[in-house]
């Protein structure tokens, strides 16, 4: 009688197509993944296990020193350059503006606000400003500098920024607003600001893709018919320059990437922070804050009324929500910005560090105190 072979074990998924290293063969380790965090002598925050490796497998940049252009291959600055700006960026919530403030204690220091909100007067509480004897002690600039039906556009902020270093020999840059540092580290194109009556002309077209695609054509094959404010915004940008917005954005940024050194701040106990800050708010008389902005005749037709840290309370006053569901809506929208500001910074390869990573971040940017 022939002898039964043994079943035949199917392969693991995966295996014959060399998805394992071979024997020996040490997988490589991203750089930061497990160790100390680069340009932070104290070690890894908690979260920068979280956000070594940034989406798309792209290398990240450095927690310390960065500048853009040295990304680009320009080289490293010499030996014992000190870099005179410092950002302190972060999620919502996270202790920025009480970061800041420490570092100004100890170095002289000129403080840029870089929170979009934070520029419009009578939004204190809301937008979590410092209280005015703060102020007093601490000027920031791009604070309380126009009312909420006034724009403030993210090329006024780079002037402010500009305006800060020209005149100031230590600069630092503290806020959340994503696309406002953005507009520092990886600068915008020459686009001039909005036009109000142009843009409620363009607003007015029935297919205004249709006339994007007859002005700029590789605009318009980029952009999707459906988003209405960039559509707008290319075809503005022609009205007011007779030029496409691609041309534009083709002959490069209209200043260089800033060299700074960036302290990106983070709290693994984000969440609980969030709803802590926010009853902390209602005692300061937050509730009232809005009352009183809604008595001045602002409301939903202007943008910062539309905020996370408005809108809802705003509808409260107006009687469609009671204050428990307007509550819990600004705790939910806060946390939801706060996960969004994380995703940016980990897209932007920049590792999370607590309050004493930033005073060593100030340090490397200022020298010694």
């Amino acid at each position: 009688m022939a002898r039964r072979l043994p079943a035949r074990r199917a392969p693991r998924r995966g295996a014959r197509f060399g998805r394992r290293p071979p024997p020996g063969c040490r997988r490589r380790r991203h750089p930061g993944a497990a160790r100390r965090t680069r340009g932070d002598p104290g070690g890894p925050h908690p979260l920068a296990l979280r956000t070594a490796q940034p989406p798309g497998g792209r290398r990240p940049l450095r927690t310390g020193r960065v500048g853009l252009h040295r990304r680009r291959g320009a080289g490293p600055p010499h030996r014992g350059q000190v870099v005179k700006l410092l950002i302190i960026g972060g999620p919502t919530a996270t202790g920025k503006t009480a970061a800041a403030i420490e570092v100004a204690r100890r170095w002289p220091v000129r403080l840029v606000s870089a929170d979009a909100m934070q520029v419009y007067r009578g939004m204190d509480i809301g937008t979590a400003k410092p209280d005015p004897a703060t102020l007093a002690a601490f000027p920031h600039a791009c604070i309380d500098v126009r009312d909420p039906d006034e724009d403030f556009s993210v090329a006024d902020f780079v002037s402010a920024v500009e305006e800060a270093r020209r005149h100031h020999e230590r600069v630092v840059v503290v806020g959340g607003t994503s696309f406002w540092l953005s507009a520092l580290v990886r600068p915008l194109a020459a686009l001039p600001p909005s036009d109000p009556a142009v843009r409620a002309e363009l607003e007015a077209l029935p297919d205004p893709h249709a006339r994007l695609a007859a002005v700029d054509p590789d605009s318009a094959a980029r952009l999707h018919p459906h988003d209405r404010v960039r559509v707008i915004r290319a075809l503005e940008v022609h009205a007011l320059t007779g030029r496409p917005m691609s041309a534009l954005w083709a002959e490069g940024p209209r200043h260089p990437p800033v060299d700074a050194e960036i302290a990106w701040l983070d709290r693994e106990d984000l969440r609980p922070r969030i709803g802590q800050r926010l009853h902390r708010m209602m005692e300061a008389g937050y509730l009232d804050e809005v009352a009183a902005l809604v008595a001045r005749g602002y409301g939903p037709q202007h943008k910062p009324m539309r905020s996370l840290g408005y809108a809802h309370l705003s509808a409260h006053l107006r009687g469609e929500l009671d204050l428990a569901e307007a509550l819990r809506r600004t705790e939910r929208d806060t946390w939801r910005l706060a996960r969004k500001q994380r995703t940016w910074g980990r897209g932007m390869g920049w590792q999370p560090t607590d309050p004493s990573g930033v005073l060593r971040a100030a340090e490397r940017a200022f020298g010694a105190d």
